[in-house]
């Protein structure tokens, strides 16, 4: 993939965590096919596009959980989550922690630090 490709790509993805993207529409604006996008994308970046968007969503989520006292389905919603529940799932195998115990761990390291 190269660095065009990639920018493009990641701006893509990045830019529609809220709307459904499809990964051909994705691959096609590369100028490539589905699957030899979906490889060069695993190999450039160490994730799927489907996983590198996900990963974007939870860095998304967990600065607004830093930043924000918003409630969990606004977050969920503004990450581009179904709902609070899937959120909360994704959200805790991805990160290991709850949502609500990963914004309770990091704001008290905030104000010790």
């Amino acid at each position: 993939m190269t660095p065009w490709q990639e920018r493009k790509a990641k701006a893509m993805l990045a830019g529609s965590l809220c709307t459904r993207l499809f990964i051909a529409d994705v691959a096609r604006q590369c100028a490539m096919s589905r699957s030899h996008f979906s490889r060069a994308f695993k190999k450039t970046t160490g994730m799927s596009p489907q996983e590198w968007a996900l990963d974007v969503r939870i860095r998304k989520a967990q600065e607004c959980l830093k930043a924000d006292h918003l409630p969990l389905a606004q977050i969920s919603q503004e990450c581009g989550f179904a709902d609070q529940s899937h959120f909360s799932r994704m959200f805790s195998k991805l990160v290991g922690v709850t949502p609500k115990r990963w914004q309770r761990l990091n704001s008290n390291k905030a104000q010790l630090g």
